[in-house]
């Protein structure tokens, strides 16, 4: 019996500690930087931002450090798609690290 109820603990504490399913995507807002030595008329967006997988923190970290440097933040892979929606044609900029993804609409 006292086997049986270590077998049943440890299959439960195996169970309890096995990892979770990948994150739902989580609403983030939006990105907007605005380029120095512009006077405000230079400026970029990167709307409806999604994350899955880091903190909306995280994700309008990564949005921004992309619109201010035009290239990649240090550990991410960016990928640029064009979606058609409704009639509308939508640029959206895909970052990915590991299993984690932040996409966003790219405005200007």
């Amino acid at each position: 019996m006292r086997n049986v109820l270590i077998a049943l603990l440890a299959t439960g504490a195996l169970a309890a500690a096995s990892p979770a399913t990948a994150s739902a995507a989580t609403a983030c807002g939006g990105v907007s930087y605005t380029f120095p030595g512009t006077h405000g008329e230079g400026h970029a967006a990167l709307n409806n931002l999604t994350a899955s997988g880091v903190s909306c923190r995280t994700a309008r970290a990564v949005a921004k450090a992309f619109l201010a440097g035009h290239k990649s933040p240090k550990g991410w892979h960016a990928m640029s798609k064009t979606v058609v929606s409704h009639g509308n044609t939508l640029g959206e900029q895909i970052f990915t690290r590991g299993s984690a993804r932040v996409v966003g609409d790219i405005a200007n």
